[in-house]
């Protein structure tokens, strides 16, 4: 299977010392190898508020979720390239780990299908 991967930017510092050295990193990647890269301070992407337990169904906000969903499904590799501010990750990485996470526990059984199971860095 040929292996495809998402950089997601997430530095509120464009051209800053991490996403150089993601940058660098991808260069050794082989030719071949499908890179998609997003920069996560460029989306539209609400704050995530958690509704599985609200009555209503989940909210539909005008943001660019879409876009992020299809290509997270379609990466068989994600690169979270973010500083570490006090051993956290920046907001932008947070709030995308949050749609994730949302993406993950979906009660659709369609969308949960689109999550192969994996071990973490297979």
């Amino acid at each position: 299977m040929a292996r495809s991967f998402l950089f997601l930017l997430s530095s509120a510092r464009t051209d800053g010392n991490t996403e150089l050295l993601a940058r660098a990193a991808a260069e050794q990647l082989p030719g071949d190898t499908d890179q998609r890269w997003l920069d996560l301070t460029q989306l539209r992407l609400p704050d995530y508020r958690d509704s599985r337990h609200a009555p209503d169904e989940w909210p539909g906000d005008e943001s660019d979720e879409a876009l992020l969903l299809e290509a997270t499904a379609g990466a068989t590799d994600v690169v979270i390239v973010s500083p570490l501010y006090w051993y956290s990750v920046s907001s932008y990485a947070k709030r995308y780990l949050d749609y994730w996470s949302k993406w993950l526990s979906s009660p659709d059984p369609a969308s949960r299908r689109r999550w192969p199971a994996a071990p973490c860095g297979a």
